[in-house]
């Protein structure tokens, strides 16, 4: 691999010097007693938490920078074995996966006061949080408000989705740097679907760069490279994008959006030149690894939801036969070692885009994953938590995936 930095999957949010190498009997006694203790400490807090308000005008920074500094100490505790053997990064995934799980939902609480405080911002650059893709656009509002430069999109789907309402999407962006709870919640009514991504975070700005998005390996997507086609007429209902074909087909006057959905071998072949020199980094991390169907399904049809190759499927609760576990651990390993190579892959065409001048405003990382006990929105963004299956990123690893990322992305972007 071209880029990727192993060392940088072992922290969190900031480094920490290594604790001492242990056997693996007394590393499960530090994370039954010591991580256990915290991670209940931090579901206390949750649940104890007053939520008549928005969450980060509940949290003061005193208490998000104390709680950051013991989840990044249980990360690190975690996967304190990782630093002994590469290979046993994999085993720490099968003998923690609950604890993996935990620490990811009480991580994900503190995302919106995070975003307010800019916590993970860095080199000017502005960094978004989110559970659920849609919930991005709130962000994207507060930040730009004349123009939006090219959004580049990594994922596994195209969240072209449409909204509800224009009218009240409209007065969102218009309210949106004066936020009350009320406002908010009239926003995600709006937009309540998990693949409402691009759509909304574009409808605003007539004066826009366009949209790429990039695709997996494994999509099943058709490419695309044309227009699409948005009503801003906040009268009119039509309230989602129409393609070159049935926009042909109407009689009518709508803004036209330069949109390209191809894979990253495809972008790498393309002139860059148009890209915006302060982009929006968009990423779903669902573009490194994705729950769904399988190739092999003689029954997956165009636009179904595809599993990333090489995904791992096992029984936690058939861990304990020593057998089992040796083969399960394998069999994930192999799937880190895909997955770290999609990762170089990335890291690779982020830094070409900042050798060439191209820095991002923005970047987002969206989970799309399950949250089960986690949601701050959830209170009143029903349709989401009721219609929807967010479950495409596997919790358990999706706290090493988004911290390898951003670190990795910090890392380019702040030379």
């Amino acid at each position: 691999m071209e880029l990727y930095n192993k060392k940088l999957e072992r922290y969190l949010y900031h480094r920490i010097d290594d604790l001492r190498n242990t056997s693996n009997e007394l590393q499960r006694f530090f994370v039954i007693k010591v991580a256990r203790q915290y991670l209940t400490q931090l579901r206390k807090l949750e649940y104890t938490t007053h939520m008549g308000d928005l969450l980060e005008n509940t949290i003061t920074p005193d208490i998000l920078d104390k709680n950051m500094k013991t989840l990044n100490f249980v990360y690190h505790l975690l996967f304190q074995k990782s630093n002994i053997s590469d290979h046993l990064i994999a085993s720490t995934f099968i003998d923690y996966y609950s604890y993996c799980s935990e620490l990811y939902e009480r991580n994900a609480f503190f995302y919106r006061v995070m975003n307010k405080n800019r916590t993970l911002d860095f080199n000017n650059i502005r960094v978004v949080s989110v559970i659920e893709h849609n919930k991005c656009v709130e962000y994207v509002y507060k930040h730009y408000r004349e123009q939006l430069p090219t959004v580049i999109t990594f994922d596994s789907h195209e969240d072209v989705n449409g909204i509800k309402d224009k009218h009240k999407l409209n007065n969102y962006f218009n309210e949106c740097e004066h936020e009350t709870i009320e406002l908010n919640t009239s926003l995600y009514k709006t937009i309540p679907f998990i693949g409402s991504v691009l759509y909304p975070m574009i409808f605003p700005y007539k004066n826009n760069n366009g949209i790429i998005t990039i695709i997996p390996e494994w999509s099943n997507l058709d490419f695309y490279d044309d227009k699409l086609y948005i009503d801003r007429n906040l009268d009119n209902k039509n309230c989602e994008f129409l393609n070159s074909f049935i926009y042909k087909e109407t009689n009518t006057s709508y803004d036209a959006v330069q949109y390209k959905l191809c894979d990253l071998p495809f972008f790498n072949t393309m002139d860059k030149t148009n890209i915006s020199n302060d982009f929006i980094l968009n990423i779903d991390l669902d573009y490194f690894c994705a729950n769904g169907s399988n190739s092999t399904d003689t029954q997956v049809q165009n636009y179904t939801d595809m599993a990333s190759y090489a995904r791992t499927i096992f029984d936690y609760n058939h861990i304990k036969s020593s057998k089992y576990r040796k083969t399960s651990i394998s069999t994930l390993y192999e799937e880190i070692k895909e997955i770290r190579k999609r990762i170089d892959n990335f890291v690779v065409l982020c830094k070409e885009l900042h050798k060439n001048g191209k820095t991002p405003s923005m970047i987002i990382i969206a989970d799309s994953t399950e949250c089960c006990f986690t949601d701050t929105t959830i209170q009143y963004d029903n349709e989401t938590a009721i219609q929807c299956s967010n479950n495409f990123t596997p919790k358990y690893l999706i706290l090493w995936i988004k911290t390898t990322v951003y670190n990795h992305l910090k890392t380019i972007f702040s030379i």
